[in-house]
């Protein structure tokens, strides 16, 4: 929770959000404007994460966060109420244990990193109590190895109980003796038998995902686990939708026929291919263009060796080449010589004379002598040779014959028609580095195997969302990644606290006024006064007080608070007492407290006496301390209610 500071007056803070490893919640203040960027969150504790920052200890907002300008939320769960996480789990293993006793695999289509790690971190834990080495348990995935060893380097960006096991275990938490990483289908293909797989990515769309998918939903044995609702028009997403709602305990089995795009590699052929060969010409061309300026205007111009290598330049060739030519026909920036300007103590980095835009051959050297350059020495056949080398495709225009007269079966490459129904690909690439463009069109796709929707996307429901947003107490709410009906929920809960707040809902390609007019000035206090003050702190600011005549410049941006006015003033009282924390310093001094309603704490000495004190909050915010002066600790909990303010 650093702040940051970008462009002089504008600060980020990052707070954690309890979604993933390293999700942020975003704090933006300028001046007293402050915005809350509050999209994907989870307050609850998970496996491998603690809750988001949000909230305190005492279960209220934190004080960076509360009564902010303005704040960005995601209602996308809005009208979704989560299933304990217990209760989600124990159907994940059931749904695993029935499927592998009908012989059938297990799909868990999950991302790369973010969720896989508290997806991994509990089936290795349910694997090392029940099917040890007799059911394979696999992550493929391409990055997985890497995923996994970057994960194991942040073991202090993980939940304290993580953090805790790891210090009293001395095992790492992330150090799995169960769970396979396969990087490619080949090493996948050697597992024989029912198994358990967390394939990438999510959306079933490419990947290893979509491949098992295509393999394994035409059996009715077999189990795909949607653990999130994917992006709208993905595969993952019509599965969800066709469900309707999350499943109940029960496996729905699926009579669907989906039109799944089926992408083949068809390799370039007559003028799609000449039109390839002739744009990457092109810019291989204007590439050794490029990088032939670059070296000349990256050529040393020191005076000293100017008058070494003066006698030399002048026995090269004057013929310009094709480099300089091209060079030549550039615009170049002419300096003019400055006569407004004044002489300076220190020399000028160069000269503002009218310079003609002349680019002088010049020779290089190195520790070893001169450089020579190969193109010099070269022949043509040795150009023709490197040519070859570097362009692998041959750079002549197709006979006629050879385009037409080749079947077109053989000239396709299929990329997945392999997968579906046991359909072998009808040739290979005649060249492996020949070149292809890929083909896609939709194709009927039988989905026969169960599919059931347990949620492990690690977000807010709508119950936390209703109940978070209005304790923030914010001026303004936009909610984003939501319907209509989604972000009413939203609304409607604000507008049961009686809170005025004002309400937008952004959508794509909108624009929503957002500005609000306050009368805020920059003041120049002077060094003397500056170091008079008697500062304070309250949470992240420092606070004094200060009386003086203020002249304002003719900007009317920058205000001098010229000197300070001697004399006194009444106390003024800045900050806000909550009741919780309140209540939880009471009881460390031994003071027995009761809530009532209305926002009312009634304080004892002990549990048989009668109340000392009634602390309450008014209709306009103020709190009060009400009791009887006589008694004697009357006086000690009002000193520990002012202890909560800074008095200036």
């Amino acid at each position: 929770m650093q702040p940051v500071t970008l462009l002089d007056d504008i600060t980020f803070t990052a707070y954690a959000a309890g979604h993933t490893v390293g999700g942020t919640i975003w704090k933006i203040s300028k001046e007293s404007d402050n915005i809350v960027y509050l999209v994907e969150f989870n307050h609850k504790t998970e496996r491998l994460l603690d809750g988001s920052a949000i909230l305190s200890k005492t279960g209220g907002i934190i004080d960076p966060l509360a009564r902010a300008s303005l704040v960005i939320s995601d209602v996308s769960n809005a009208l979704r109420t989560h299933p304990p996480r217990k209760k989600r789990e124990a159907q994940l293993f059931d749904c695993i244990k029935d499927t592998i006793a009908a012989g059938g695999n297990v799909l868990i289509p999950i991302d790369t990193s973010a969720r896989m790690l508290v997806l991994a971190h509990l089936l290795e834990h349910h694997w090392r109590q029940y099917y040890h080495q007799t059911v394979p348990l696999v992550i493929l995935s391409h990055q997985s190895h890497k995923t996994l060893q970057y994960a194991k380097s942040m073991l202090e960006w993980f939940g304290e109980n993580i953090v805790l096991a790891f210090s009293n275990a001395k095992e790492h938490p992330l150090e799995f003796k169960y769970l396979r990483l396969c990087t490619k289908r080949a090493q996948f293909e050697t597992l024989k038998g029912p198994k358990v797989v967390l394939a990438s990515l999510e959306d079933c769309e490419t990947g290893f995902s979509r491949r098992l998918f295509l393999t394994w939903s035409p059996d009715s044995r077999n189990t795909i686990v949607l653990t999130s609702r994917g992006r709208p028009g993905s595969i993952l997403r019509k599965l969800y939708n066709y469900a309707g709602r999350p499943l109940d305990d029960h496996y729905q089995q699926f009579p669907l026929d989906l039109n799944v795009p089926i992408h083949k590699k068809v390799p370039l052929r007559g003028d799609d291919l000449m039109e390839h060969l002739r744009r990457e010409r092109e810019r291989r061309a204007a590439e050794e263009r490029r990088k032939a300026m670059a070296e000349e205007l990256a050529s040393p111009n020191d005076d000293d060796e100017e008058e070494d290598l003066e006698d030399d330049e002048n026995e090269l060739a004057n013929e310009p080449t094709a480099e300089e030519v091209d060079v030549w026909r550039t615009n170049f920036d002419v300096y003019l010589k400055d006569t407004a300007n004044k002489p300076m103590f220190f020399k000028r980095q160069f000269q503002t004379y009218t310079l003609f835009p002349y680019l002088e051959p010049r020779r290089k050297y190195d520790e070893y002598g001169e450089v020579i350059d190969p193109d010099q020495y070269m022949t043509e056949y040795d150009r023709l040779s490197l040519a070859q080398q570097q362009q692998p495709l041959q750079m002549k225009r197709p006979q006629q014959d050879e385009i037409n007269t080749e079947p077109e079966a053989d000239r396709d490459s299929d990329d997945d028609a392999y997968l579906l129904s046991g359909e072998k690909a009808s040739k290979k690439n005649e060249d492996a580095n020949a070149i292809t463009k890929v083909v896609t069109s939709n194709k009927r796709f039988p989905v026969r195997c169960n599919v059931r929707y347990i949620d492990f996307e690690g977000l807010a429901d709508g119950r936390s969302i209703c109940t978070v947003i209005p304790q923030m107490q914010p001026k303004k709410v936009v909610a984003v990644n939501g319907t209509q009906k989604e972000a009413a929920v939203l609304r409607d809960a604000l507008d049961s606290q009686e809170m005025n707040t004002e309400f937008h809902t952004a959508s794509v390609n909108t624009t929503l006024n957002l500005s609000s007019t306050s009368h805020i000035y920059q003041i120049r206090l002077t060094d003397r006064l500056l170091s008079s003050l008697r500062k304070c702190s309250l949470g992240e600011y420092e606070l004094a007080y200060v009386s003086g005549i203020v002249q304002k410049k003719r900007d009317g941006t920058v205000l001098d608070f010229s000197e300070g006015i001697p004399g006194s003033h009444a106390p003024l009282l800045v900050g806000d007492v909550k009741l919780a924390e309140l209540r939880l310093r009471l009881d460390q001094m031994g003071y027995k407290t009761q809530l009532g309603k209305g926002g009312v704490m009634v304080i004892y000495k002990s549990e048989v006496s009668n109340p000392i004190a009634i602390v309450r909050k008014n209709m306009e915010g103020n709190l009060m301390v009400e009791g009887s002066g006589l008694h004697k600790d009357y006086f000690k909990l009002r000193d520990l209610v002012y202890s909560q303010l800074v008095s200036l």
